[in-house]
């Protein structure tokens, strides 16, 4: 192959400002670096105390207008869900976890924990909006007996 000329491409490419996430949908999700560094990492509580067997606790904590749900770790066996209106929390309350959710019920989060999954990692993560800085919760006593009821949800405050 003499006098033909082989040019060599680089086998890593510079990173841009702007990464491709795939998300399984049809399309990908840009993320900025900026977004990746600025990224906090945070956690919130929900406690119940008391709470009967099949007993459902509801609420709402703070949160940041963005964010990544990362993990949970739950204190007794129990049934957890996070919704993105209180609207919508209400209107699923009566769902059994055996059913699914209708599809726009604003639904994030649901985990139901046992003696032997008291915890997750959430892979992949559940990204979120909350425009109002809330996230609505229902807690249910999956349990045979009475017992206080908790969990820590850690995420990333991804920014607004």
């Amino acid at each position: 192959m003499a006098g033909k000329k082989i040019s060599a491409q680089p086998l890593v490419s510079v990173v841009t400002d702007a990464i491709k996430m795939p998300t399984g949908e049809s399309g990908d999700k840009t993320i900025s670096v900026g977004q990746i560094r600025s990224a906090r990492i945070a956690s919130l509580s929900i406690d119940a105390t008391a709470t009967a067997a099949g007993d459902t606790v509801v609420g709402s904590v703070a949160i940041s207008k963005l964010y990544r749900l990362l993990s949970i770790v739950t204190d007794q066996p129990l049934r957890i869900r996070l919704y993105t209106t209180a609207a919508a929390r209400d209107a699923d309350l009566v769902r059994p976890s055996t059913t699914e959710q209708a599809q726009g019920s604003s639904l994030m989060l649901e985990f139901v924990s046992d003696a032997t999954l008291l915890s997750a990692d959430f892979t992949p993560t559940i990204d979120g909006y909350a425009p109002t800085e809330l996230v609505y919760y229902s807690v249910s006593n999956i349990g045979a007996s009475v017992q206080d009821l908790g969990c820590t949800i850690t995420y990333a405050d991804v920014g607004a």
